[in-house]
């Protein structure tokens, strides 16, 4: 695979991560403009956020890299074997991501019953 064709996958691989790209960076806006509001939760949120960006970008650069320093003659199950391992690392990373993002929905929340509502 030459230099130019492995650019242009990478964009393509990037591009496809456009809509998560966006969700992202709106939640780190959201964030960090009602941070005083709900410090804890938006710290959770950054952090979420955060990671599922980072894994956008690094996913496709990483597979690009793989690809690129692929050796002719490599046995197809070695390769099939590191792909497996990876995805499972990515997975993992993106669970995490989540688990940041879940936290972040109850961070600072107060437990007990909800005020009730007035009567009318």
């Amino acid at each position: 695979m030459n230099s130019d064709s492995s650019f242009i996958e990478l964009v393509r691989s990037l591009v496809v991560q456009l809509p998560v790209v966006l969700v992202c960076i709106a939640g780190l806006v959201v964030a960090v403009v009602k941070w005083r509001e709900s410090g804890g939760a938006a710290k959770w949120a950054l952090l979420g956020f955060g990671a599922v960006l980072f894994l956008s970008f690094a996913m496709p650069v990483v597979y690009s890299m793989i690809n690129q320093s692929k050796i002719a003659g490599t046995d197809i199950a070695q390769i099939r074997a590191f792909h497996m391992r990876l995805n499972v690392l990515w997975s993992v990373l993106r669970a995490v991501s989540y688990g940041l993002l879940l936290v972040a929905i109850f961070a600072g929340r107060r437990t007990g019953a909800p005020p009730s509502l007035p009567k009318p």
